[in-house]
C-alpha cells in the first residue's frame, strides 16, 4: 500500500514537473513571437526609409544596399531565432551608421516624411528593446526551472534543454563613432 501510495506521488510530480515546464517553454515561445512582431514592424519600415534616404544620400549607396539585403534575408520564412536575431543585431548596427551619416544631410533631417520615419522607428526600436528583454526574462524562468534541484533530474530526460538569451549586438554595447560625420 505504501509503495502504491510512493509510486502515486513521484507520478503526480513527474505530472506536474512536465506541465511546468511545458508552460515555461510555450511562454519562452510566445515571448520570442513578440520579439519576432516588432522585427517585423522594423523591417516593414525600412523600404520606406531607404527610399527616402537614398533621395538625399548619394555617397551612402552601399551601406543603404547593406541595409535593404539584410531586410531581404530577415524577413525569409523558416530562419531560426538565433540566425533572425544574428541578422537583426547586424541590422541594428547598420542602422546606426546610417542615423550617424545622416547627420551630414541637413535637408534630409528636415524632411517631414523622413522625420515621421525616424519617429516610428524610434517607437519600434523602444518595443523591440521591450520584447527582448521580456524573452530574456522568459527564458531565464525556463532555464532556473528545469536547472534547479530536483526538476534537473527529470527535465533532460523529459527532452528540456536550456534555451538561449538574446544576446545585444556588440554596436549598442559601444558607444557609437560620431567623429566620421564631422
Amino acid at each position: 500500500m505504501i509503495i502504491i501510495a510512493l509510486i502515486a506521488v513521484i507520478a503526480l510530480w513527474v505530472m506536474g514537473l512536465y506541465n511546468k515546464l511545458i508552460a515555461r517553454k510555450n511562454g519562452v515561445r510566445n515571448a520570442f513571437a513578440a520579439v519576432d512582431v516588432q522585427l517585423k514592424k522594423r523591417y516593414d519600415l525600412i523600404p520606406n526609409l531607404v527610399a527616402t534616404v537614398r533621395q538625399y544620400m548619394e555617397h551612402e549607396r552601399g551601406l543603404l544596399s547593406e541595409i535593404t539585403a539584410l531586410r531581404s534575408r530577415a524577413v525569409q520564412p523558416g530562419l531560426a531565432p538565433q540566425e533572425r536575431m544574428e541578422i537583426d543585431n547586424q541590422m541594428t548596427q547598420k542602422l546606426q551608421q546610417l542615423n550617424v551619416q545622416i547627420e551630414n544631410y541637413p535637408n534630409l533631417k528636415a524632411n517631414e516624411s523622413f522625420m515621421s520615419l525616424q519617429n516610428t522607428l524610434g517607437q519600434v526600436e523602444q518595443e523591440i528593446a521591450m520584447t527582448r528583454n521580456f524573452f530574456n526574462s522568459s527564458v531565464t524562468e525556463y532555464n532556473t526551472n528545469i536547472q534547479q534541484f530536483p526538476n534537473v533530474l527529470l527535465a533532460g530526460l523529459l527532452g528540456f534543454q536550456p534555451e538561449a538569451v538574446l544576446e545585444t549586438a556588440e554596436a549598442e554595447r559601444s558607444n557609437v563613432d560620431v567623429g566620421a560625420a564631422f
